[in-house]
């Protein structure tokens, strides 16, 4: 007997009663349709209603416009550089914050006055550090607007 695969395998026997009709495209479905004034044929579970309204709607799902960014959300958060840049932040968040305002400085600074900005952040104790970094950070928002 082969291993099954997933909870809801059947054995793949000779005698097995199971084919490929039992999922075909006639079983249920739902289209969607906004009619005004409609005097449509509806095919549900291979029968014919007639209906007779004057709105019909019926509502198909597609995947396209709700999946999509809860699927770009969920595989951006299951990247590894996500998920090291996540912990970084939460085990310490100051030195985080400084190396995201140094990163974002080193393009605007000569090297001389970026050294200088460097060194700054090296030798003050924590509390100047938190200070400096909220002074700098003003000054990115203002200066590049985020």
């Amino acid at each position: 007997m082969p291993i099954r695969k997933y909870a809801n395998a059947r054995v793949t026997t000779r005698d097995s009663d199971y084919s490929v009709s039992d999922y075909s495209a006639s079983s249920v479905y739902t289209e969607t349709t906004n009619n005004i004034h409609s005097n449509s044929t509806v095919i549900q579970k291979d029968s014919v209603l007639q209906t007779d309204s004057v709105i019909t709607d019926t509502v198909i799902q597609q995947p396209g416009d709700s999946v999509l960014p809860t699927l770009t959300k969920t595989l951006t958060r299951m990247h590894p550089r996500y998920k090291e840049g996540k912990a970084k932040r939460q085990n310490d968040p100051l030195s985080w914050r400084i190396e995201k305002i140094l990163r974002r400085l080193r393009p605007m600074l000569s090297t001389e006055n970026f050294i200088e900005v460097s060194q700054e952040f090296t030798t003050s104790d924590p509390m100047q550090r938190v200070a400096l970094a909220d002074k700098l950070e003003k000054w990115l928002e203002s200066t590049l607007g985020g």
